[in-house]
């Protein structure tokens, strides 16, 4: 079999797997659409070339039953590798602290202990739930908040996060926003969400994990960008 051959086999079986994996649609722009995602920007220009030859070897008639070009083994080589990026992709499911590992609060709970909690485990969030769903999240910003608008230690003691909603609501104007995504979402999806907040000037706090992908879904896990970043 020529290299020409070879190459558009590869090309193909790429396409194949990143539409299978990234959810792209089979309109012929599966490769393109890989040249933008993060994961794959260090062979973002020679994705572009491999698209070059393969337009090239598709398009343009044969010269006396032959290709103007063939690719050279290095090429083939290279979509063998880029092929292997995409079937080791792997879901922030993985990665993140399930809810049997995760420490959470309820309405009911203290948040004066709550905060102990954090100080001596170094936590930064603390997911609010009711019935399993994502009420709201305990935060350093949020202690912040709460001590600005005058509450004194004494205070804190007394009062819980039944009280203190409104700092902790998922749509609080504060610092951070928060991230549903479902347990099939890959790392490289989520790096490129955290790409997409930070360049509108946006701080992801944390990604929730739930059943379908909202916020209104049950509770499966959770994980932050440093540890999505932490996977490379």
């Amino acid at each position: 079999m020529k290299n020409s051959d070879i190459f558009i086999e590869k090309y193909k079986m790429l396409e194949k797997a990143a539409i299978e994996k990234y959810g792209f649609e089979s309109d012929g722009r599966a490769i393109y659409n890989l040249e933008r995602m993060g994961k794959f920007r260090p062979v973002r220009n020679n994705l572009a070339y491999c698209r070059d030859v393969r337009n090239l070897l598709m398009h343009n008639p044969k010269i006396d039953g032959e290709d103007a070009v063939q690719p050279s083994d290095k090429v083939i080589a290279f979509l063998d590798k880029v092929l292997n990026m995409v079937n080791s992709s792997e879901s922030c499911m993985k990665y993140a602290i399930k809810m049997e590992s995760l420490y959470y609060r309820s309405r009911e709970d203290n948040v004066y202990s709550a905060m102990e909690r954090m100080n001596r485990n170094h936590y930064s969030h603390v997911p609010i739930l009711e019935k399993g769903r994502v009420a709201g999240v305990f935060s350093k910003s949020a202690i912040f908040s709460i001590i600005m608008r005058g509450k004194s230690g004494e205070d804190l003691k007394k009062l819980r996060f039944s009280d203190i909603m409104d700092y902790t609501a998922i749509d609080y104007k504060g610092s951070e926003t928060y991230v549903f995504i479902d347990k099939n979402v890959l790392v490289e999806t989520a790096e490129d969400i955290c790409e997409d907040y930070y360049r509108h000037r946006k701080r992801i706090g944390m990604f929730f994990i739930t059943d379908n992908g909202t916020e209104s879904g049950r509770l499966l896990g959770a994980i932050t960008p440093w540890e999505i970043l932490g996977t490379k």
